[in-house]
């Protein structure tokens, strides 16, 4: 389980875990990597430019001095001229005074116009110059430094911190950029290292841009973390209008839509679950009708059997009336069993457990054995099932279910025209349509028709037209075998048929008029098309 901490009203396990909190998170660490990668390249780049003017000014001061310095009695020091000139600005720190003895020294007076540090160290580390206020702490520090660089033929700069060391008037930078110089004479053993160090006022000019730096981004990301918020409640709030929506949406009602004016992906979201709702809602109401009207069904024939039998059960009757009971019986019984049946195959069909299994079969044969099943039923109501022409028409399809379709249609023709016509044809054929080849077979009746008003509703479940299909039988028309059970249905027949035909991805057509017969035709695709 989550934690959940709670503060009067507000949950904060639900804040923390919400979408606009960790939409804010993230925008606020994307910003503050962007921060960090300009602030970091913002100091380097001011870092260069402040640590270059001044390394150029150490480099140009010690390669001079190299050039003066000389290795007098195997002493690695400054000629006279120069280090006096270099103790008196030293002693009265005087940076404007004029350099004197210094002017034949070109490239020195550069260094010398502010505060400074120069010492000469031998090989054996020891200093025989200095120059500069420095304390003997320091002094072993850059010695040690310079008995580590010792050999290397390549200057080297570094920055070091001086606190002994007084700091330039009106600062509290102690920082001093140091150039260790090498320096050859010319024996192979005469060599030194010339450190020539200056204080180094970028250090502070750094510091204040750094500190700057951390205050701007900091007040940067409080105020971007309060407006990323806000702008994460304000682009998820067709979310909760949707959440809203979804929670008071329930069986009993699913009328309710989002209906969000919205053209990206949020309006695109509620377009979506609106679309689901409408099918949900078309389905609850299937649902309902399905169950309303099996119930209706199921109930009339219930209740026919329970009065014939409590008609017996209150008197003593005759062999005659039980037998017309039972027979009652039989009848409803028989209509309850295809009743189930055809209510069993639609709910399978709806859940999609279809035991669908096609093979390669002839079309024409299927019907053929159709109408070679059906022929008594023909006879015994005065109907003449004739075949016209039937092709070979090779399809793929699930020779159970399709016996079941055409037997449907066929059953109904002879039931329908039995009360009318005397006649019910089937045959098959091939068409082509938009490049491709299909199978269909015809029934044709010339029984009483069917209303232009009934048509639409046709292959609805429990959809059914009066018992004459619209029309009343002409009075010469003799039907001594037909009877009321023998045109009762289910009105689930031609629903079944067109679930079986769209399993096949095919399709059913009906043309039909008042008093001129009905015409049936499913389409289906050929095994090549």
């Amino acid at each position: 389980m989550k934690p959940k901490f709670q503060l009067g009203k507000i949950n904060f396990s639900r804040f923390f875990y919400s979408m606009r909190f960790r939409l804010s998170l993230w925008y606020l660490a994307v910003l503050a990597l962007a921060l960090l990668f300009f602030g970091i390249t913002i100091y380097s780049i001011e870092e260069n430019t402040l640590s270059a003017t001044i390394d150029g000014e150490l480099n140009a001061a010690a390669s001079q001095l190299s050039k003066f310095s000389s290795f007098q009695n195997d002493q690695f020091q400054l000629p006279a001229q120069v280090t006096n000139a270099i103790q008196q600005l030293s002693d009265l720190k005087l940076p404007e005074l004029a350099l004197g003895d210094l002017q034949n020294f070109p490239g020195v007076k550069s260094v010398l116009s502010g505060r400074f540090i120069i010492l000469l160290v031998d090989t054996q580390g020891q200093v025989t110059q200095q120059f500069g206020v420095l304390s003997p702490k320091e002094i072993n520090r850059l010695k040690t430094l310079a008995s580590q660089w010792q050999g290397k033929t390549e200057p080297t700069i570094t920055v070091l911190e001086f606190g002994d060391h007084p700091a330039q008037v009106g600062e509290k930078n102690n920082s001093y950029r140091i150039e260790f110089y090498p320096v050859k004479g010319s024996k192979s053993s005469n060599s030194g290292t010339l450190i020539v160090g200056l204080w180094w006022e970028g250090a502070a000019t750094l510091q204040n841009l750094a500190w700057t730096l951390l205050v701007v981004g900091l007040v940067t990301l409080v105020l971007t973390a309060g407006g990323g918020y806000w702008l994460a409640s304000r682009a998820i709030r067709p979310i909760n209008k949707i959440t809203r929506i979804a929670q008071s949406i329930n069986e009993s009602d699913l009328s309710r839509r989002i209906n969000l004016k919205s053209r990206d992906e949020l309006g695109e979201l509620a377009a979506t679950f609106d679309r689901m709702l409408d099918r949900l809602e078309n389905a609850f109401e299937r649902q309902r009708q399905f169950t309303a009207d099996a119930s209706h069904e199921l109930r009339t024939p219930l209740t026919i059997i329970n009065l014939e039998v409590d008609r017996l059960a209150q008197r003593r009757g005759t062999m005659e009336e039980y037998e017309r009971v039972l027979s009652i019986i039989q009848a409803e019984n028989d209509y309850m069993t295809r009743l189930v049946t055809d209510l069993l195959t639609v709910a399978r069909a709806e859940s999609g457990q279809v035991n669908f299994k096609p093979e390669g079969l002839d079309l024409s044969e299927v019907a053929l054995e159709v109408v070679e099943r059906l022929a008594p039923l023909a006879r015994q109501n005065q109907i003449k099932l004739v075949t016209g022409e039937l092709p070979e028409l090779e399809i793929s399809g699930d020779r159970l279910y399709l016996t079941r379709m055409l037997a449907n249609l066929v059953e109904n023709g002879i039931k329908y025209t039995a009360s009318y016509g005397t006649r019910v044809a089937i045959e098959t054929g091939l068409s082509q349509v938009e490049n491709r080849a299909w199978a269909w077979v015809r029934i044709k009746d010339d029984g009483p028709g069917i209303a232009s008003q009934d048509l639409p509703h046709l292959f609805h479940r429990f959809y059914q037209v009066d018992k004459a299909r619209g029309a009343n039988p002409p009075p010469e028309k003799p039907t001594p075998n037909q009877t009321e059970e023998s045109l009762r249905g289910s009105g689930l027949g031609l629903s079944i048929v067109q679930g079986i035909a769209e399993l096949h991805h095919g399709k059913v057509k009906v043309e039909s008029e008042p008093n001129q017969g009905s015409t049936f035709e499913v389409w289906l695709p050929t095994k090549s098309g």
